[in-house]
């Protein structure tokens, strides 16, 4: 079949002087430029690929972080690196006690003490590091939030909305054992400071805040505790008036044994 060459547009009737005059070419074969599907939807997500840490979005309402939720948070985490951190403490211990019982059959007891001490040191600093790491890693990752943070819909950031650095979330970690310390006087900070700051949020100057804030959709922020805090919070309730309970009926054997 012969080629259509048919021009794309037709010069005007009215005035063709005036198109020719232009430089308009009714002869001239336009290539046809592909257009989208009539079923594609301009709000369908782009095919390229966004490269780069996702930029804090300014100007929307911001919601903390509050503190039950930072309690059902720092739970599950608690259990995320202290099991990990007890078997590693372990590990060590025995390899530790091995290690004296070979140098004390060997050397001098000078070098066992020595030995001894450096082992404690590990023993109990390994843990620490291994904890400190996970927060460090986690906090710094795409989604600014450890396991336990993720489960209740909140986030680590710094003071203008953007993700922390693996050092700072390393060090946001100490300052957690201190804000412990004592009896987590800087912990509760949190219930009642501005924009619901722990002291570790001062010293390190982060915000614990809704995983949607300074983002896009600053709407999808909720206030409410959600299903995994309450859980987590009866959990916690439970746990600890079971372990009072126990407490308080040893005491009664003990008091009983007494008469």
């Amino acid at each position: 079949a012969a080629e259509d060459r048919r021009p794309l547009f037709a010069a005007p009737n009215d005035e063709p002087a005036l198109a020719v005059a232009s430089g308009y070419n009714p002869y001239h074969v336009v290539e046809r430029v592909p257009v989208a599907p009539v079923n594609a939807s301009p709000y369908a997500a782009p095919n390229a690929a966004l490269g780069g840490a996702a930029m804090a979005v300014m100007g929307g309402e911001v919601v903390y972080a509050g503190f039950w939720k930072r309690v059902a948070a720092y739970t599950i985490d608690g259990f995320v690196v202290g099991i990990p951190g007890f078997l590693l403490q372990m590990l060590i211990a025995g390899v530790m006690f091995g290690g004296m019982a070979a140098l004390s059959s060997n050397r001098s007891e000078a070098v066992g003490t020595v030995a001894g001490v450096i082992g404690v040191l590990v023993m109990y600093l390994a843990p620490l590091a291994l904890a400190a790491t996970y927060f460090g890693v986690m906090h710094a990752s795409s989604h600014q939030a450890t396991l336990g943070k993720m489960a209740v819909g909140i986030k680590v950031t710094d003071e203008a909305g953007e993700p922390i650095s693996f050092w700072r979330g390393f060090g946001r970690y100490f300052g957690l054992i201190l804000s412990s310390i004592p009896i987590g006087i800087g912990l509760i900070m949190a219930g009642f400071t501005d924009r619901k700051r722990a002291l570790h949020d001062m010293i390190c100057s982060t915000l614990v805040v809704d995983r949607w804030a300074f983002t896009a959709h600053p709407e999808r922020q909720r206030r409410e505790l959600g299903a995994v805090t309450i859980v987590i919070l009866c959990l916690v309730g439970l746990g600890t008036i079971a372990y009072v309970g126990l407490i308080a009926f040893a005491l009664s054997l003990v008091a009983s044994a007494g008469h």
